[in-house]
C-alpha cells in the first residue's frame, strides 16, 4: 500500500491534483481520500450559530480534524482490515454518507487536505508527499466562488469573515510552514501533463521498491 500525501492552502488545487492522479494510475487500484471528511462533530450550541455571518466556528485549525479516526483508517487499509470512510457535507457538517473499504481493494492511497502534516502519526504514514504551490489570491478567489456558488448555506459576508477571521490566520501558522516540508512542488496554477506523468512514473516506482 503506497500512501500519497498532498497538501497545500485552500482552494490551492489539491483535489484536482488528486483526481488527475488517480486517473493516471488506474481508479480501481487508486482511494482518492479528503481530510475534510474528517472533521469533528458540531456541538449542538455550534450548530446554532454555523452560518452565522460572524463566522464564529474556526475549521481552519487542527483541532478541527479527527486525526484518531483518520489515523485508524489508514493503517486498517494498509493493514487490508475493512472500514467505513465518512463523507462530511461541509454545508450542513454533518455526515451524509459513508464509503465501504474491502480488505485489499487499491493498490494506492491520495489523501488531499491543508492541515496533513499537524499531526505526526499521520505525518509518518505519507510514501511521498506533494505541496501545490498556487497564489494565495487565485486561491482566495476559488475559494470565494465555490462556497458562494457551490455549497449551501454560505453568503459572501460568511466567506469574507471567515477568511479574514480563521482561514488566512490558519494557512500562516499551519500550512505555510511546512511548503519545503514536501517531497515535491506542483504548480497549482497550470495543468502541466508532463509534471504529472513524473508524478505518476515517481509515484510507481517508489511503489516497486516497497
Amino acid at each position: 500500500m503506497f500512501i500519497v500525501g498532498i497538501i497545500g492552502l485552500s482552494c490551492s488545487g489539491k483535489t484536482t491534483l488528486g483526481e488527475v492522479l488517480s486517473e493516471k494510475l488506474g481508479k480501481e487500484k487508486c482511494l482518492l481520500m479528503s481530510l475534510d471528511d474528517y472533521y469533528n462533530e458540531l456541538t449542538e450550541e455550534q450548530y446554532k450559530i454555523l452560518h452565522d455571518d460572524q463566522a464564529a466556528i474556526n475549521f481552519d485549525c487542527p483541532e478541527a480534524i479527527n486525526y484518531e479516526l483518520l489515523n485508524h483508517h489508514l493503517i486498517s487499509i494498509r493493514d487490508k482490515i475493512e472500514i467505513n470512510i465518512p463523507k462530511f457535507d461541509l454545508g450542513s457538517c454533518v455526515v451524509t454518507n459513508f464509503l465501504k473499504v474491502s480488505p485489499g481493494q487499491y493498490e494506492y492511497i491520495i489523501l488531499e487536505g491543508c492541515f496533513l502534516f499537524c499531526n505526526q502519526k499521520l505525518r509518518s504514514l505519507f510514501d511521498l508527499t506533494i505541496w501545490v504551490e498556487t497564489s494565495e489570491y487565485i486561491c482566495a478567489l476559488r475559494r470565494f466562488i465555490k462556497y458562494t456558488k457551490d455549497i449551501e448555506g454560505y453568503n459572501p459576508q460568511y466567506v469574507y469573515n471567515q477568511c479574514v477571521k480563521h482561514v488566512i490566520p490558519g494557512q500562516e501558522k499551519y500550512i505555510k510552514p511546512f511548503r519545503f516540508e514536501c517531497d515535491v512542488i506542483y504548480n497549482g496554477e497550470k495543468s502541466d501533463p508532463a509534471l504529472v506523468d513524473m508524478l505518476n512514473y515517481l509515484i510507481i516506482k517508489k511503489n516497486d521498491k516497497i
